[in-house]
């Protein structure tokens, strides 16, 4: 056993005399573990495309676009040249996950509190289309409300609470709810970046991958060896 490592020591200082065996060796395993990490963790924005189109321009319209540019599931493309037809498109060809069109009078029918009914494009059975519709649907609820309370306020204190200035209000109230839900079984866990989580996640592969690259040099340097020896034994 002892003749094999030494024989092994010899060679792997033969080895890394070679630069294109210490690339090989040592950088390829680094940079290999470093794409296999990128891979899980990804980068950029993680949200869902989703085509919009307004064919209303209310104001109405536009809070609802508003809510769902401020969106962390969704991440709104809108292209005043597109049309319903090229959305289609782009979602049957997945470049988008879905699409909404916000058809004209919207504005008009949610205040006067008539049914208004958005149109989405795309298949909510597949998870992506589902948080898609229920991103559209959270935001076409708060922006109804929303209306709704401006209304009433405006009916009731006239001038005191004007319409825009209360549904604007009413909206930004949702960014800081005045009641949250805290659970206090993970309140005192320190609260990591969402890429350095899912590196952590990827680091089990990562040492996997180490430990096979590692196997791979043994055994490049051991069989050598040992064949030496068996062959000078026999």
């Amino acid at each position: 056993m002892i003749r094999i490592l030494d024989i092994a020591a010899k060679d792997l200082q033969q080895m890394l005399r070679d630069g294109k065996t210490f690339l090989f060796f040592l950088i390829l395993p680094i940079v290999f573990s470093l794409m296999f990490t990128m891979a899980f963790v990804g980068g950029g924005d993680s949200r869902l495309p989703v085509g919009f189109r307004d064919e209303d321009q209310s104001h109405v319209s536009r809070q609802l676009y508003e809510l769902l540019a401020k969106s962390k599931v969704v991440k709104l493309v809108a292209d005043p040249s597109s049309t319903t037809a090229s959305l289609e498109t782009a979602v049957a060809e997945e470049d988008l996950a879905a699409a909404v069109v916000v058809p004209p009078d919207f504005g008009r029918l949610v205040l006067y509190g008539k049914p208004a009914r958005l149109l989405f494009i795309g298949d909510a059975s597949t998870p992506a289309g589902m948080l898609v519709e229920s991103e559209v649907l959270t935001a076409y609820i708060r922006v109804e409300n929303a209306v709704r309370t401006a209304v009433i306020l405006e009916d009731e204190a006239g001038e005191q609470a004007p319409f825009d200035y209360t549904f604007e209000k009413v909206l930004d109230s949702w960014a800081e709810p005045p009641i949250t839900i805290v659970d206090r079984t993970t309140s005192a866990i320190m609260k990591t970046d969402n890429r350095l989580e899912q590196a952590a996640r990827a680091s089990p592969g990562t040492m996997l991958q180490f430990a096979i690259a590692g196997l791979l040099v043994c055994v490049t340097i051991l069989s050598p060896s040992a064949k030496r020896i068996l062959s000078s034994e026999c």
